[in-house]
């Protein structure tokens, strides 16, 4: 078997060079990708996010789930060490006895076990949502795996129902668990992915969770016939003959293409880029996605239905190797039509396109403006600590430790040690307890354990190591 196996890999080799050749310098590059991501991640006290987000846009993205699961909570100010599973528990296990029962009877039994504050015709959407979700990215399951299916299914609950608890003003929709499971499969953690979503809820994802859609289609309206009016004037008439809206792209904002699309790796790579830029990417990347089918439409007969379906199965369309080039042109575009001047932009197309009014024209004149705002300052931050620096950190904050910092009021440095004086006001004496710098960790917590007991009132602090003694 293994011979076959061998014959097959010199065979395919043989008659095709070129693929081969291609396939190993791509793997070249990802490989010296993968070393550069790292190392902007961990090899630092500081993580640079401009360094990281620049490489999270460029080509391939963040490569895969590793890289993501330390790099996506960096890129949204969250930090991992301090997310704990085990703190949500109660609430994952309790909504998962309540997806395993029908109707009231198990909406009821969740509300018994959880101090959960959320709706309960809420609740029941979310229950019905996620039944349906994971199963579209997991297409080849087998039966023995749909277990496992299932408790990643009331994972994908819990965080749903911990997000809409901690912001109540939040408005649950479909298509938002399609966002969760994504964030999910890929952090691999509830904890972490509901910190997460919680700051891409309030901003990302803020438009679309208001109690209507009226702030994500001002934003549409502001951003995709007018820059259409620039880019390409008779695919705009075209879609203007065929009087439809542009309220097709709301599939793919709300969800981020992860409902249109089958391809988990691709979807990732698309959150990866949107984690990294200003929140209106999306609308961006969905302009340029019809840019890129010009003649595909111009082609399409000028009704309603046609259009309509015509724009809708657009992203199926494309195959998962032009989606980098697609989103290097947002990019591009987005930087020669930055966001804030959009409204000036729909200003424009107004006076030529709607000069009785229309869509665009009420859109400039409504008091929210969605996605077209200046992001927070989380996002556009330029460094935030390293997760090796937070663990130094966390160790070096023992049991009783900050007590004693507070205690200490004079220091005093010899031969590297630092001999504290406390508040009982008594002088520093020389000899006591010391121990040699190349002594061992182990012996030198033991000698402070024996110092602590036995009431000694000085305390010795090791400059390399960060015990207290």
């Amino acid at each position: 078997m293994v011979g076959s196996m061998l014959k097959e890999m010199v065979a395919t080799t043989v008659s095709h060079p070129a693929a081969a050749a291609a396939n190993l310098l791509q793997q070249r590059k990802d490989s010296a990708k993968r070393t550069e991501i790292l190392k902007c991640l961990r090899c630092s006290s500081t993580v640079s996010l401009w360094r990281l987000r620049e490489l999270a846009l460029t080509s391939g993205g963040l490569l895969d789930d590793n890289l993501r699961m330390l790099a996506w909570p960096k890129l949204l100010g969250v930090r991992r060490l301090d997310c704990n599973d085990s703190d949500y528990f109660n609430l994952y296990s309790a909504y998962n006895a309540a997806l395993n029962e029908s109707g009231d009877v198990g909406v009821s039994k969740f509300y018994s076990r959880t101090k959960c504050n959320v709706d309960r015709k809420m609740i029941e959407q979310v229950k019905r949502d996620v039944s349906r979700s994971l199963w579209h990215l997991k297409p080849s399951e087998s039966k023995r795996s749909a277990a496992k299916t299932k408790k990643k299914q009331s994972a994908v609950g819990g965080c749903i129902l911990k997000v809409l608890d901690e912001e109540p003003d939040l408005n649950y929709y479909q298509g938002f668990h399609d966002v969760v499971s994504i964030f999910l499969i890929t952090l691999q953690s509830p904890h972490l992915t509901t910190s997460c979503l919680l700051r891409t809820t309030t901003h990302h994802f803020g438009p679309s969770m208001s109690p209507s859609f009226a702030p994500l289609t001002t934003s549409i309206n502001l951003a995709l016939f007018p820059l259409l009016s620039l880019l390409s004037p008779p695919l705009l008439s075209h879609l203007l003959l065929s009087t439809v809206e542009p309220y097709f792209l709301i599939s793919w904002l709300i969800t981020w293409f992860s409902h249109d699309l089958k391809n988990l790796p691709t979807i990732q790579r698309l959150y990866d880029a949107f984690l990294s830029s200003h929140q209106t990417l999306p609308i961006y990347l969905s302009l340029t996605i019809i840019l890129s089918h010009t003649d595909f439409l111009l082609k399409t007969p000028p009704d309603f239905s046609s259009i309509h379906s015509a724009l809708c199965s657009l992203p199926s369309k494309i195959n998962p190797p032009e989606w980098d080039g697609l989103l290097l042109r947002s990019i591009q575009i987005m930087k020669k039509h930055p966001p804030l001047t959009l409204p000036n932009l729909a200003s424009t197309y107004c006076k030529r396109y709607e000069p009785h009014g229309g869509k665009v024209t009420s859109s400039l004149t409504s008091s929210s403006v969605g996605l077209i705002t200046s992001p927070p300052s989380w996002l556009i931050n330029d460094s935030v600590p390293s997760d090796w620096v937070l663990i130094k950190r966390r160790k070096g904050r023992s049991k009783g430790s900050r007590k004693r910092r507070k205690e200490i009021v004079e220091f005093e440095e010899e031969e590297g040690w630092i001999i504290a004086r406390t508040a009982s006001g008594r002088e520093v004496k020389r000899g006591g307890w010391r121990i040699g710098r190349v002594g061992a960790v182990g012996v030198g917590v033991a000698a402070g354990l024996c110092v602590m007991f036995w009431g000694w009132e000085w305390e010795y602090f090791n400059l390399e190591y960060g015990f207290f003694f």
